[in-house]
Parts: C-alpha cells; structure tokens; sequence
C-alpha cells in the first residue's frame, strides 16, 4: 500500500541506504522528553493522508512515499494528526520500497547533491493567521518563510519558523506538498 512519513532532510542520505528504520533499531530518538506518545520504539511510524499531499513537516520537512505492507494503527484521540491521517506500522521500510521523496521547492537546495537526483522538489501551500485572521498563506508570505525558516533538521533551534522583515514569527498550518 502506498503510505507516506516525514522525515529530516539531514536523514535522507541514511534512509536511502538503510531504509526506514525504528527508533530501536536506528538509536535515532530526537524526541524532547515529554513529547512524544508512549508508541513502541521498535515499528515504523508512517500516514495515509485524509487529504492528498497534506504533510506533516513537524515531523520533517522531507516527506517520503512509499509502497509497503503496514498494519493500520489506532491513533489517540488527543493526537495532533488524529482526523487528518490514518497511522499505520510495520518493522522497517527497505531502500527499494521508497518510490518517491518531496521536499518543498524553497528548501531544497539543504538536500545533499548526492542524492538530488532522488528527491523532487514540490510547491508547498498552508495556512497561516495575518491580522488575526486565519488564511492562504500568501506566495510572497511562503518566499519570506522559505529564506528565513529552518527546515534542515528538527532540532534546529525555531525549526520550521520563518520571520517577516518586522521580525515577527511566521507559522505555517494545513501544510500540502503539491505531488
């Protein structure tokens, strides 16, 4: 079945030699302490969006496809993705079930040059508050964000936080990769 995971783009170059791998196995737990769900250390968390192309960059701005068999998983009803995707797990994803990888068109000159020629760069449209009011984030609002957010690795500091000229966070919601 064809499911999706967002991951780090500083990730990629490992995945794409080792496969997904599980916290256990890839003894890559970038979790800050009280913020992640009591969900097994030992299986692959991936999504089937409600919506096409909606994506999950707090998880990673890079967001992978691929065709594996998974069993679907019970989301918690406090989950932030609870409603806008179905979970699934399974034990690993091998290099040869991903088929394809996004990362939005304005972060992708972070992909490593030994693997662009894997990754496809998409646009990116969200959601976002201007003036109080909840909106389509505006193609000039996306540019700013796109020169001033950090979207290489989720422990940046402001990770996936743009700032306007007048230094005030920009935020993003609703994320879709157009793929």
């Amino acid at each position: 079945m064809k499911l999706y995971k967002n991951v780090d783009i500083c990730d990629l170059e490992s995945i794409l030699a080792k496969g997904i791998l599980s916290i256990d196995a890839s003894g890559n737990d970038n979790w800050e302490d009280g913020k992640r769900a009591k969900n097994a250390t030992d299986k692959v968390y991936l999504f089937s969006p409600k919506k096409t192309g909606d994506s999950f960059p707090n998880y990673g701005a890079a967001l992978i496809e691929c065709e594996t068999d998974a069993e679907q998983n019970e989301i918690a009803e406090n989950d932030k993705g609870n409603g806008r995707y179905d979970e699934y797990i399974t034990s690993h994803v091998s290099p040869d079930e991903i088929t394809r990888i996004f990362v939005p068109e304005g972060f992708f000159d972070l992909v490593p040059d030994a693997i662009r020629d894997r990754v496809t760069a998409c646009k990116m449209t969200a959601k976002t508050y201007i003036r109080y009011e909840y909106v389509d984030a505006p193609a000039d609002l996306l540019e700013t964000f796109y020169k001033t957010a950090s979207a290489y690795s989720t422990q940046d500091f402001n990770y996936f936080r743009g700032t306007n000229d007048r230094r005030e966070v920009i935020d993003l919601y609703e994320v879709r990769y157009e793929i």
